[in-house]
């Protein structure tokens, strides 16, 4: 019962949207090109309207997709560290990293300070 409630107004939204897709009048050149002659079927012109629209929904879907997605790895504690060819280091790994560019750093300074005082 819930998923007709749900499924009744997107056909019924969807059918209108296709209705409204098709061209009833569309102005023609006096001097048409190549493009305009394809262009000039009504059949032509539905199909890539209809192409474009489902292009816009798939884009749209994935977009939320990803949206909640990422939400949802966030409060849930989890980041992402590899997508595609791209790789970054967990945040764990990040400060080992940091703890052991400041050990590095606070000896050389000492070295320095030392070496300050010996050519003073």
């Amino acid at each position: 019962m819930a998923a007709r409630a749900i499924l009744v107004p997107f056909a019924l939204a969807a059918g209108w949207l296709a209705y409204r897709m098709y061209p009833a009048h569309h102005p023609q050149p006096k001097n048409p090109g190549f493009i305009d002659n394809v262009f000039a079927n009504n059949l032509v012109l539905f199909a890539t309207r209809l192409v474009l629209v489902s292009a816009g929904v798939v884009l749209a879907v994935t977009a939320v997709y990803v949206i909640l997605s990422m939400t949802r790895w966030m409060s849930a504690g989890q980041l992402l560290t590899k997508f595609g060819p791209f790789e970054t280091q967990a945040v764990e790994k990040l400060d080992d990293e940091a703890k052991r560019l400041r050990q590095c750093w606070t000896e050389e300074i000492r070295k320095n300070v030392r070496l300050g005082k010996a050519c003073s």
